[in-house]
């Protein structure tokens, strides 16, 4: 798993695997244009699935923005 901080704090856990990838947010509410975001993943923190056929990289970039601007 791969983490990434924002000041100290966790923004985003990454776990890439062989064909899909899974990101743990920061907690709060996301603007999820698919609805593919599951809010009570593991810890609590919202979780995302993605297959690696499915990946949209404008989308997580989105997402990413999004977790940074809960601060």
């Amino acid at each position: 798993m791969i983490c990434f901080y924002s000041d100290g704090k966790g923004l985003v856990w990454v776990e890439p695997k062989k064909k899909s990838i899974t990101l743990y947010l920061r907690k709060g509410k996301y603007s999820d244009k698919y609805g593919k975001i599951k809010p009570k993943g593991w810890g609590g923190y919202p979780e995302l699935y993605l297959p690696g056929d499915d990946i949209d990289l404008s989308y997580l970039k989105d997402l990413f923005e999004q977790a940074y601007a809960k601060e």
